[in-house]
C-alpha cells in the first residue's frame, strides 16, 4: 500500500497541475516517460494487490481523492501561481518522483521487487 499511495501521490499533482497550466501541461511527456520507467513496478503491484484479495474501488477512490487534494493543497500553499507544475518535468525527468529516490517507500519498493510471484 506505501507504493500505491506514492503512485497516487505522484498521480494527484499530475491532476492538480493543470488548473494552472492549462489543458495541454508541459508535462506530459515527462509524465508518460514516467509511467513508462516504471510499468514493470506497477504490473507488479498490480498482481501482488490482486493476490492478495484485490482493493475495494471504493478504497481506490478513497487514496486517489485524498492524492488529489494533497496535491492541491500542496500547490496552493506554495504561493506561486503555479509556477512548481511548470517546472514538473523537471521533476519527474529528474527522478524526484521515481519510486527508488523515495526513501519511505524503498523498504516496501524491496520487499515487492523480493517476492515470490510464480
Amino acid at each position: 500500500m506505501v507504493l500505491f499511495t506514492s503512485f497516487w501521490n505522484t498521480t494527484g499533482f499530475l491532476m492538480a497541475c493543470p488548473s494552472y497550466v492549462g489543458e495541454n501541461p508541459p508535462y506530459l511527456e515527462a509524465a508518460e516517460a514516467w509511467k513508462k520507467r516504471h510499468d514493470p513496478i506497477l504490473e507488479r503491484m498490480s498482481t501482488v494487490i490482486e493476490r492478495t484479495g484485490g482493493l475495494p474501488a471504493e478504497e481506490e477512490q478513497r487514496i486517489a481523492d485524498a492524492a488529489l487534494q494533497k496535491a492541491k493543497t500542496w500547490l496552493a500553499g506554495r504561493g506561486d501561481s503555479g509556477l512548481y507544475c511548470f517546472r514538473l518535468d523537471e521533476e519527474l525527468d529528474g527522478g524526484t518522483f521515481d519510486f527508488e529516490n523515495q526513501q519511505e517507500v524503498a523498504p516496501a519498493l524491496r520487499r515487492l521487487m523480493q517476492a515470490d510471484l510464480s
